[in-house]
């Protein structure tokens, strides 16, 4: 992810004057907002094709009479009223394109790669998120505006893109005068946590020689006796409780906390290791540690074992 050198002019005068208000409740940018935009047609105009990921291009009313869109417009017409850019949405500067072989007249944000095909077809691609600076939090393309002839299409995603092409101008030859682009947060997901279990019990009563009893699961770990570790999703396994071997069941409490426990009231626990974290945190290579953190280790010499997690 690379960082902007610099902070598109809009933004600045946005942020400064404190221009957006920010609501309670964010504008749903879905299917239902696309289909209540009032979408008109300039007449002789032909809206652009379809991009190669589905996006069919709109056109919207503006104050400007020669077809130029901004940012803002794209927002109050998609999203909701008296939202302005600067805080959910930013907005980006318009670009002349010179079709005559000079190019952009100006740049685009920095990890943002624009190419337009034979003065038409525009592709856009971004880095993983952009970041700006003085501006908090990651973003990536909401949507942009081809500006052609008399009129200008609106590409709209609703959750955001960081790669498309086949975008054009509208009109009948789809020359493409300018583009603008339009950016929403990136929404990072936060990463799936699992459970694996590994634990030693023995007999009541015999000489206290143990034997292992290890989760059942999904298996990742290479070839050696950990290959058969299972992991299980965290907090909610599926199936649950979870199997220990054939010897006893994991079970995750409403807090999160694990509970392990043998099914023969004669089995007592030795020694039970519990790891809750991300699936990468297991190194898979090689049996996985057990002694250290982020292991939790109980030595409790019971039938059954609550182990705090959180």
């Amino acid at each position: 992810m690379r960082k902007l050198t610099y902070i598109l002019a809009g933004f600045i005068m946005v942020v400064a004057m404190g221009s957006c208000e920010k609501q309670d409740n964010k504008a749903d940018l879905g299917i239902d907002a696309l289909k209540a935009a009032k979408v008109t047609y300039a007449p002789g105009d032909m809206p652009g094709p379809t991009s190669h990921n589905g996006i069919i291009p709109v056109i919207i009313p503006g104050d400007n009479k020669g077809g130029n869109r901004t940012c803002e417009e794209v927002w109050i017409e998609f999203g909701e009223e008296g939202e302005v850019c600067g805080v959910d949405y930013l907005c980006g500067d318009k670009v002349d394109y010179d079709g005559d072989g000079a190019g952009f007249a100006s740049s685009f944000p920095d990890g943002l790669t624009v190419t337009v095909l034979d003065g038409i077809h525009i592709e856009f691609e971004i880095d993983g998120c952009l970041e700006f600076v003085g501006v908090p939090g990651d973003w990536k393309v909401g949507a942009v505006i081809v500006k052609g002839s008399n009129a200008a299409n609106i590409y709209w995603y609703p959750d955001g893109e960081t790669h498309d092409w086949g975008l054009a101008a509208p009109g009948d030859k789809h020359m493409v005068s300018n583009l603008t682009f339009c950016f929403v947060p990136c929404e990072f997901e936060e990463p799936e946590n699992v459970i694996a279990v590994k634990a030693f019990y023995f007999i009541s009563g015999s000489s206290g020689e143990t034997t292992r009893a290890l989760s059942v699961g999904r298996e990742v770990f290479d070839p050696g006796w950990c290959a058969s570790l299972g992991l299980n999703d965290y907090p909610n396994p599926d199936p649950d409780p979870i199997a220990l071997g054939t010897v006893g069941t994991v079970t995750v409490a409403a807090n999160g906390d694990v509970i392990v426990a043998l099914t023969d009231e004669n089995m007592i626990l030795d020694k039970t290791c519990v790891y809750v974290g991300p699936e990468a945190g297991l190194d898979v290579t090689d049996c996985p540690e057990y002694e250290d953190a982020p292991w939790v280790v109980d030595d409790t010499n019971a039938n059954s074992v609550t182990i705090p997690i959180n």
